[in-house]
């Protein structure tokens, strides 16, 4: 606590910490995930992890993670001595790469990097793991595979290699090998089981498959290995949500809580799902206490519209549980008139449908309950996963099960009619038939195909420029990535990747608790 307000006071030339806080629920490595998140940890600055040999594999992650080096306990003041004249003498000797890299010279950088791989010369491996995330950061592809096999194909280097077969997961999934990459990930896991990045690289992996109950068993493990990281308590809690285990959600959930609503990796998706799973364990206090927390949340940022969402429909559940059917209709209406709103996403969508089949005698204003059903299906229904997810939220209620799988089946029956006009040479036919229904139910797959069929037959669209204008206005109001899929967040660090001064934050970004 006190570190962490000593870092508003000036640069440091060192941080020494401890890699366990007994009794806190906080470990070293996320104080300096803390600190490289939030940007105030410069190069200059040399942070050194200090842990017992016996816990050494449970930290290597953090070693993993740029920390500039690790003290093993016990150890002498010369082995401190020499640890910081070693990491000072890197940071010299390394400093052209990383003064490119903040000044935005790039491919300076990677050229410095690939020089000392090739020459072997000192500090080579980190220099291949920095060389290989620039790689992958500039989309460069090729070139990431080609180092990266290169660098692992001595067996000897298994053991300090370990985050280059992590990367070479990560090209596989950015080149949209997910088959290829999801079976790189499981042989990661079972040959390196300390190494909790690879956990959570897999873990997304299955989720974005649509294999919920194999991703809710990786964060299980990983969890297992860091029993106080708030992120991964709050991905088995959702997970064990849409898998339908009340009892797990609400431990992982409640447990996430205690670590402290205030941390940055708390998000507030956490406090709408315990507030559902509490209401169907009967719970009512803590139904009514998920309540008071968001409405807090909300006080501190009014203009949420996403907080706004999750109090609404916490004050449907109270509502619902107090037998004010009045009041909980007025919180299942102001939800449900929502669902055309450019913030609308998939997560708004999931918490629609849960409050509505937890209140099936509750009106939802003035459209019919199934047809608020259909009209979210048609605008959310991007993917088979997200197919899933929305009728996972859904739980045994077969009529909104029954509204959404149809919703799904007409987009879908509408992305082949569009793709069989293209292949006939109708690409002008296509894409009005994609605009027609994208602007209709709002659905960014069939607005996304529109673009793509537009940028492919330009040359043949007499008014290629209004259409593409026209399709990118929709894709900006209707087409946002996706923050989440089942609760597993995407980072604005991907798991095993570094962190690298000077670069933008990969991926759409983590959202805090608003």
């Amino acid at each position: 606590s006190d570190a962490r307000g000593w870092r508003n006071r000036g640069v440091f030339d060192f941080i020494i910490c401890e890699s366990t806080f007994p009794g806190l629920g906080e470990t070293g490595h996320e104080l300096l995930e803390e600190l490289r998140r939030e940007r105030v940890l410069p190069y200059s600055t040399i942070f050194i992890m200090v842990t017992a040999e016996a816990d050494y594999a449970r930290v290597r992650d953090a070693a993993e993670s740029v920390v500039d080096g690790y003290l093993l306990r016990p150890y002498t003041g010369q082995n401190l001595a020499d640890r910081l004249h070693e990491t000072r003498r890197r940071k010299l000797t390394l400093a052209p790469i990383f003064n490119a890299i903040a000044s935005g010279a790039v491919d300076e950088a990677i050229r410095l990097s690939v020089a000392r791989v090739k020459a072997r010369e000192s500090y080579w491996r980190l220099c291949a793991r920095l060389a290989a995330e620039l790689l992958l950061q500039s989309d460069r592809l090729d070139e990431v595979m080609q180092l990266l096999q290169s660098v692992t194909k001595d067996k000897n280097n298994d053991k300090d290699m370990v985050w280059a077969r992590l990367a070479l997961v990560r090209a596989h999934i950015a080149r949209g090998e997910l088959t290829i990459a999801r079976r790189q990930a499981a042989a990661l896991v079972e040959n390196s089981p300390e190494y909790v990045d690879a956990y959570d690289v897999l873990g997304t992996l299955q989720v974005d498959q649509g294999d919920l109950p194999a991703a809710l068993e990786t964060f299980r493990k990983a969890s297992r290995l860091t029993p106080g990281c708030q992120i991964r308590l709050q991905h088995i809690g959702t997970l064990a949500f849409y898998t339908g285990q009340v009892e797990e959600t609400i431990r992982s959930l409640d447990r996430a809580v205690t670590l402290g609503l205030d941390s940055r990796a708390f998000d507030a998706l956490s406090l709408a799902l315990l507030a559902l799973a509490k209401h169907d364990a009967g719970q009512t206090r803590g139904v009514t206490l998920a309540q008071k927390q968001l409405t807090a949340f909300l006080q501190r940022f009014p203009g949420s519209s996403r907080l706004r969402r999750m109090t609404l429909l916490t004050d449907g559940l109270v509502a619902l549980e107090a037998g004010d059917m009045n009041a909980a209709s007025r919180a299942l209406k102001r939800l449900a008139g929502d669902h055309r709103n450019d913030s609308f996403d998939n997560e708004a969508a999931t918490l629609l449908v849960a409050l509505m089949v937890r209140m099936p005698g509750v009106h939802p204003g003035d459209a019919t309950r199934a047809s608020v059903l259909e009209a979210v299906a048609r605008r959310c229904c991007v993917s088979r996963v997200v197919t899933e997810i929305l009728v996972l939220a859904a739980g045994s209620d077969s009529e909104a099960i029954q509204c959404i799988q149809s919703a799904s089946a007409e987009i879908q029956d509408t992305a082949e009619r569009a793709v069989t006009l293209s292949a006939g040479q109708r690409p002008r036919d296509a894409i009005q038939v994609l605009l027609e229904a994208g602007r209709s139910t709002l659905n960014a797959k069939l607005i996304d195909m529109a673009s793509r069929i537009a940028l492919r037959h330009r040359s043949e669209l007499e008014d290629a420029e209004a259409l593409t204008d026209l399709i990118s206005t929709l894709q900006e109001r209707y087409c946002r990535p996706v923050a989440h899929l089942a609760g597993v967040l995407r980072t604005r660090r991907p798991p095993g990747a570094m962190a690298l001064h000077g670069m933008p934050a990969q991926g759409p970004g983590r959202r805090d608790a608003a």
